[in-house]
Order: C-alpha cells, then structure tokens, then sequence
C-alpha cells in the first residue's frame, strides 16, 4: 500500500465529515449533496420560491439541460422536477477511439400552499433557469380565457 492510497483514504474520510456536518446543519436534510431519486442518482436543484400577491413564483436552476429533458409533474402537494441530459462523444485517434458520457440528473420535489391551483400552472426555461408561475385559486379564476403568451401544463 503506497502513500497514494493513504492520501485518498484521508480525503474519503474527511468527505465523510463534511456530509455529517452538513446533514446536521441542515436538520437531516442533505441539500448540498446527492441523494437517491427514484432509480438513478441525482442532484438537488436550487430553488427559490416567492410569494407575491396572487401568485407563487418558483425558480429552479437546471444548468447544462435542455427544455425537452425536462419533466414537470403535478403531485397531490405540490409539483415535482426531473430533468436528466446524457452525453456520449466519440472521438477518433491515430491508433483509435476514445469514447467519453456524461450525465446530468436534477430532482426537486416542492411543496405549495394549499391556496395555490395546481391545474394552471405557467412554465419557462430560459438560461438554465426553470421559472415556474401558480396562481392562487382566486387569481387563477380571473385569468380563465386568457393567453399569457407561456406554456399551459
């Protein structure tokens, strides 16, 4: 065993430390590392959430992922965000080929207040920003019949 393999136990171990802290600063939750979802593994998307007036403003960050591998579902509390981008690049070399994948996997599952309707919901990606806008029952029954200029779900 070379001093390589002490150096990476080392690092393992302090990485190990860093998660525990994290989960007990964050009362249990791990926000800042991966965690099981569903059947693959993916990572926590920032979100921020706003409420204004009538409506509930949601923005999730989903950087390096394209509006067609984003799925947005509608969940008895609230809506879910699952966005996934896999890559395979194959390059040619004298003697070969080399091939390279990479996969990016986002989840976000985010509870809304009871007053918010879940049946009409605005949604936008732009940037790698997905911008998300819910009515409240009240504000969703005055905009009945009007064209937002934005994708319906």
């Amino acid at each position: 065993m070379g001093w390589q393999d002490d150096l990476w136990r080392q690092v393992n171990r302090m990485q190990e430390q860093i998660d525990k802290i994290l989960t007990n600063f964050t009362f249990g939750r791990k926000e800042w590392t991966e965690f099981e979802g569903a059947d693959k593994k993916y990572r926590r998307a920032f979100t921020n959430f706003e409420e204004r007036d009538k409506e509930f403003v949601i923005q999730v960050e989903l950087p390096g992922v394209e509006k067609e591998d984003i799925n947005l579902s509608v969940t008895e509390n609230g809506i879910e965000i699952k966005a996934e981008k896999k890559r395979t690049k194959k390059s040619k070399f004298n003697e070969g080929y080399s091939y390279t994948k990479s996969y990016a996997g986002f989840y976000q599952s985010i509870a809304v207040p009871s007053e918010a309707d879940l049946e009409k919901i605005e949604a936008s990606y732009k940037n790698g920003v997905l911008t998300c806008l819910l009515y409240t029952s009240d504000a969703a029954d005055e905009l009945d019949g009007v064209d937002l200029g934005g994708r319906r779900i």
